[in-house]
């Protein structure tokens, strides 16, 4: 059989990501094997800060294709006939639906020459909707955690047998002992993507004061880049001169060139640090600790819970609580230089036994070859070629029936006399539910938002507040006005709210005893 080439499409560009890092890596690493392999960088979204070492990818059998913005309808008959030149190919389609599109495009007219692999990275609604949209195009799933699988098989369960859970593979390192970390300041590092929905990359300048008035000895790396570089740079120097602790430092530090400088960083490092909200199977993390990094990760639902053992190989705390996170750090100030390298060599392991590049590799190399040799899948007639807000349930963030459930809860409220209500969260999904919040049974009194940023405004009359001051509110139930980052808020906030006296309610994982109530005053 002539092996077709394995060609990912990703609609960021060649920027900072973990799936960037996926890709490259995949690619040069097939490549070596003698099977060829494509990357389609696209433009990237003006947030989007590119790297500057494309042309060091350049290798034999590996293609390096640059491509307009997929998101522009002005340039989407060039993407479409960018990709049909490269037929007969085994796509990857990534991260947005465009990305799905172009693959059910070339399915429309030419199934006999495309297969399409889903690589599930994220454990994320939007990423789950797309991968079900484009079932009928998709040969085989890989998802990169368990949670990941479940969640899928769940949204497909007829295709259960085509989801694979296959973490994403991470190349061996040599062993990398550090100097005893009592004789200088604990070396911390962030390396990633500079963003705060989701990552939380602002919250580092705090962890910098508390351990600051600890009088723990640090020295924090923060590398990458992304939407909130130039903020997090004000904030850092800001930050700075008021560190008080002999040796302590923290400095915001541009993308590593090559994977080499990147494999220096962690092997610098003692901890490697993520406060992420959400994560699929954060590849950052295993990277590190391959490198005998420790993790000092959040306890996000999916990956971290597949590889992490409390105080063995490394530490977790929960998304946010950045005192908690200094708790771990100054827990590990504390342990005796034996201790520290064992868990290193735990989490050097762990990843090995997981994610070892070789076998990585072989399961890919198996998977495509069981996709080439599968029947064809062409897209269906009718169907829309673009998944679009309905088919995603709503939206990225909003599902299409928020304001149905949203209505049914303040209604309940109201019925046992539990208001008044403050609702958690002043972004997309609750402006999104302005006919609903208009038209409320019971008294809505605040807006409550972790982005401090916007305390003091209003949005609609309520004013918006931080979540510490739920109580000061007047309100007495706290509803949670999110889909995306539901689980990350209750996980975050629900203990604290019920200790105030407040009561919680989701409008998502409360409803799902009565989702047949919320569909009905959804239509009506």
């Amino acid at each position: 059989m002539n092996e077709w080439p394995l060609t990912i499409s990703l609609p960021q560009g060649y920027t900072v990501s973990g799936v960037t890092t996926w890709a490259v890596t995949l690619a040069q690493a097939l490549a070596e094997t003698g099977r060829e392999a494509r990357l389609v960088f696209h433009s990237p979204h003006n947030d989007y800060a590119e790297l500057h070492d494309e042309p060091a990818l350049d290798q034999r059998n590996l293609r390096v294709i640059r491509a307009p913005r997929i998101t522009d309808p002005a340039t989407w008959p060039e993407c479409v006939r960018i990709y049909r030149d490269l037929l007969p190919t085994i796509l990857s389609p990534n991260l947005i639906a465009e990305s799905y599109a172009i693959a059910a495009t070339l399915a429309s007219v030419h199934p006999e020459r495309v297969r399409v692999v889903g690589w599930n990275h994220t454990d994320n609604p939007y990423d789950y909707a797309c991968l079900s949209y484009y079932e009928p195009i998709i040969h085989r799933y890989l998802s990169v955690s368990r949670r990941c699988a479940d969640q899928l098989s769940d949204r497909v369960p007829h295709r259960k047998g085509d989801v694979l859970h296959l973490p994403h593979g991470v190349p061996a390192v040599e062993d990398a002992p550090r100097s005893p970390i009592h004789s200088r300041p604990i070396r911390l590092v962030y390396a990633g993507r500079l963003e705060q929905s989701g990552k939380r990359v602002l919250d580092y300048v705090d962890l910098a004061g508390e351990l600051d008035r600890r009088g723990v000895s640090f020295d924090l790396r923060i590398v990458g880049d992304g939407p909130q570089a130039e903020e997090l740079t004000q904030r850092i120097d800001h930050a700075v001169p008021g560190l008080r602790t002999p040796s302590a430092r923290v400095r915001l530090e541009p993308p590593l060139p090559s994977a080499d400088d990147v494999r220096a960083v962690w092997c610098w490092a003692d901890a490697y640090l993520l406060n992420s909200t959400r994560e699929g199977f954060s590849l950052a993390m295993t990277e590190a600790m391959a490198c005998g990094c420790i993790p000092v990760v959040s306890r996000v639902p999916s990956g971290v819970g597949d590889i992490i053992r409390e105080s063995q190989n490394g530490l977790t705390f929960p998304a946010g609580d950045i005192p908690a996170l200094a708790d771990r750090i100054q827990w590990l100030t504390q342990q005796s230089d034996a201790v520290l390298r064992a868990m290193s060599v735990e989490a050097r392991r762990a990843v090995e036994a997981a994610c070892g590049y070789p076998c990585y590799l072989r399961s890919v190399v198996e998977t495509l070859e069981a996709i080439q040799a599968g029947p064809d899948r062409p897209w269906p007639a009718g169907r829309r070629l673009r998944m679009d807000d309905d088919d995603a349930g709503g939206s990225a963030t909003v599902p299409a029936d928020a304001g149905g459930r949203v209505r049914l809860v303040l209604g309940k409220i109201a019925e046992a006399g539990e208001g008044p209500v403050a609702l958690f969260g002043a972004g997309k999904h609750t402006r999104a539910l302005a006919a609903a919040l208009a038209d409320s049974p019971v008294p809505i009194v605040a807006i409550l938002d972790e982005d401090d940023r916007l305390s003091g405004r209003a949005l609609w009359g309520w004013p918006i507040v931080t979540p510490d001051r739920a109580a000061e509110t007047g309100a007495r139930t706290v509803v949670i006005s999110s889909w995306l980052h539901e689980a990350e808020i209750l996980a975050r906030h629900a203990e604290s709210f019920e200790r105030a006296g407040l009561r919680v309610r989701s409008l998502y994982t409360d409803a799902k005893a009565n989702d047949r109530d919320i569909t009905a005053s959804a239509t009506s």
